[in-house]
């Protein structure tokens, strides 16, 4: 059992990721196995792909502003992915958010970056595992 939270300041984004509909070119790497599955053929005259019901039912969309509102997730998390966001926030806004996620992350959750943004050279509490993936330090 699973649930996704999908966030974005941007309602205009999140608009369009709730209807997103994906074309063959940006669903080819899906392994064929979850065809059907998970990602259908849009009956539309187009060669178009959403994703299934029993998988879009379990995605939320919500406005959140990562300075400033609270993180009301379902804590804890156990997978947390912010990729390409902190990069447009200044070196202490970004370790100030990052230094939240310590607060919903499961102890044994994973925080996967963008391979722009790192932590390496920021005290935030987390230690790598792998490129762009990161654990609560122990």
């Amino acid at each position: 059992d699973f649930k996704i939270l999908a966030s974005d300041i941007d309602t205009n984004v999140l608009e369009f990721a709730s209807r997103r509909v994906y074309e063959n070119d940006q669903v080819k790497e899906v392994p064929h196995e979850f065809g059907g599955r998970y990602v259908l053929r849009v009956e539309n005259g187009k060669n178009e792909f959403q994703i299934t019901d029993n998988i879009r039912k379990k995605i939320i969309f919500r406005q959140i502003n990562m300075l400033s509102d609270p993180l009301l997730f379902q804590i804890p998390i156990d997978i947390l992915f912010c990729r390409n966001a902190l990069i447009y926030f200044s070196p202490e806004d970004a370790r100030y958010i990052v230094t939240r996620f310590k607060d919903v992350l499961h102890p044994q959750g994973r925080l996967f970056l963008g391979h722009s943004e790192g932590l390496i050279a920021v005290d935030t509490g987390f230690r790598p595992v792998a490129s762009t993936v990161y654990e609560l330090r122990r």
